[in-house]
């Protein structure tokens, strides 16, 4: 749509006659012709007697933005803005009447900045690199600009832009038309194209200050954490070492005799592997420092088993012996025994028994989650007591005596986390 005149300068199809000699080709320097239509066709210059060249249209529209700048006396130039990322905490901020201001609470009402321009320069060299143009405004103060169509400006040059402390907008006109007319070529390179910052000392100034800023909380958070961690580290030392440490037997536990009955119960319910060994009086002696238990396991087992299985099976079968038998045992298509409800027991209430009836070592009750990682690190060993009773209680449910139900009340898709004794297991004991 352009061809440069031998003026040097160009013009737009529209403005030349056909037939109109001395036209080049603005890319390739080659001999020009101007071709109109009187039909919808678009008129356009084409190359007399060489190849068409596919650059023409890029080079034209590059060429026509240094000129139209070269011949105004303004320019728009970019909202000082600054976008920060992780590294700036995230930050967006607009310079607006000599502060900084944050970006969400600026309307946009204004997205560039006039500039009186005094006198452009085109393609200078300067010091190793040539902008497109150095213009400077009516304050003597210099800014280069680049004219964006096909290729951005290198990284090698921003650095050397950045180094030089050179002000430098980049003007994006890539998204024009190859057949734009001349007088929007000049609105968007005056004002309506989007143009950014390649380099501002304030822009930098900025970041830099928010970077420092942003590694001073940072720090803070570190210093914070670490502060917590040695808190926490000073609970699980003393857990550890209380962990460690031998276990005095507790007079008010029961008898020999009291817990063989329970152990009795818990071998013909399948459990003979889960106890280890015959209970003898040297299960009283033992003094628990390689266990969060102040007793042997197998006590703890026995307890469990009396509390959730034993009681509960009682209860049954005092509530069977208070019920309508003959509506509990109505056979037929659909109809199943109705087996007694029971109330269940969740892990905080087995940890809360384990610890009335002084089973767990003393500091060692909040001893899992978070504080027990806590305390693994110290001792790789360490085995918390819920870990301790979450394993019978599954040795439990493997045998059959036991099972896990959701919480009263609670959604359909809730994980099982109560234990209650198994309905199979009241029908075998209840007959």
């Amino acid at each position: 749509m352009y061809a440069r005149l031998p003026d040097g300068t160009l013009a737009h199809v529209d403005t030349i006659a056909t037939g109109t000699t001395g036209l080049s080709c603005p890319d390739c320097g080659s001999e020009l012709r101007a071709r109109k239509y009187r039909s919808s066709k678009t008129d356009h210059f084409y190359h007399l007697n060489t190849e068409e060249c596919r650059s023409a249209g890029e080079t034209a529209i590059h060429l026509l933005g240094k000129e139209i700048i070269a011949s105004s006396n303004r320019l728009a130039l970019p909202l000082v803005a600054f976008d920060g990322g992780k590294d700036h905490g995230f930050r967006s901020e607009v310079f607006v009447k000599g502060r900084w201001i944050d970006a969400y609470d600026y309307d946009y009402d204004v997205e560039v900045l006039p500039l009186d321009v005094a006198s452009v320069r085109l393609e200078v060299y300067r010091d190793g690199i040539r902008p497109d143009l150095i213009v400077t405004d009516t304050k003597g103060r210099e800014l280069f600009v680049e004219i964006l169509v096909t290729h951005r400006v290198g990284c090698e040059k921003k650095e050397i832009l950045r180094g030089r402390n050179n002000p430098t907008i980049e003007i994006d006109l890539s998204g024009l038309e190859r057949h734009v007319s001349y007088d929007e070529v000049r609105e968007a390179v005056l004002s309506h194209a989007p143009r950014s910052w390649l380099h501002n000392s304030a822009i930098e100034a900025r970041a830099a200050k928010l970077a420092q800023h942003e590694s001073k909380i940072q720090e803070r958070k570190r210093r914070k954490k670490e502060a917590e961690r040695a808190e926490q580290m000073k609970w699980a030392a003393p857990a550890v070492k209380a962990w460690r440490a031998p276990a005095q037997t507790r007079p008010e536990l029961w008898t020999l005799a009291d817990y063989q009955v329970s152990a009795d119960a818990l071998r013909r319910a399948g459990g003979d592997e889960i106890l280890a060994g015959a209970l003898d009086a040297d299960i009283f002696k033992h003094d628990g420092s390689r266990s969060p238990f102040t007793v042997h396991p197998s006590i703890v087992q026995i307890e469990l088993f009396s509390l959730v299985v034993i009681n509960g099976v009682r209860s049954a079968r005092a509530y069977y012996a208070k019920a309508n038998r003959e509506f509990h045992h109505v056979r037929g298509k659909g109809r199943v025994l109705k087996l007694p409800t029971r109330d269940t027991w969740d892990l905080s209430d087995l940890i809360a028994f384990a610890e009335r009836r002084g089973f767990i070592k003393k500091r060692l009750k909040n001893a899992w989650g978070l504080h027990e990682a806590l305390c693994c690190q110290l001792e790789p060993d360490f085995s918390s007591a819920a870990a301790e009773i979450q394993r019978t209680m599954k040795a439990f449910i493997d045998i059959g005596c036991v099972g896990k139900t959701r919480p009263a009340k609670s959604p359909r898709y809730t994980a099982p986390t109560h234990y209650v004794v198994a309905a199979d297991f009241l029908r075998k004991v209840l007959g």
